[in-house]
């Protein structure tokens, strides 16, 4: 199973990332896997180190490669999830941040 979004695509033993002369190859050519070798942190430190695309087209090349049913339970986690914060923020358990500050800092922190 495969999933091609433009330049990118992952497939079920390995991950290729393709941007200009970047490229991540967690498959060798006789097609033995690396994933079971390499943790998640090892991995995560690779691809925060690729341009802000190539990351976005990863997420949604990982989130297309979900099954149905693992994605009805992220979604309903997320929206327990933000449920639990609203309620918090109208009991005044949770401060607030200005929008505007917060994308600030993440447009910074997308331009490391």
């Amino acid at each position: 199973m495969g999933v091609d979004a433009g330049s990118f695509q992952a497939q079920t033993l390995g991950i290729q990332v393709r941007g200009g002369s970047r490229q991540m190859d967690l498959d060798d050519s006789a097609g033995r896997s690396y994933l079971s070798l390499m943790k998640v942190g090892s991995i995560q430190g690779k691809v925060l180190k690729l341009p802000p695309a190539e990351r976005a087209k990863l997420i949604d090349a990982l989130w297309a490669s979900l099954s149905p049913s693992e994605i009805k339970n992220r979604e309903s986690s997320w929206a327990t999830e933000s449920e639990r914060r609203s309620d918090a923020v109208r009991a005044g358990k949770l401060a607030t941040q200005d929008a505007s500050k917060i994308f600030a800092e993440l447009r910074k922190g997308l331009r490391k």
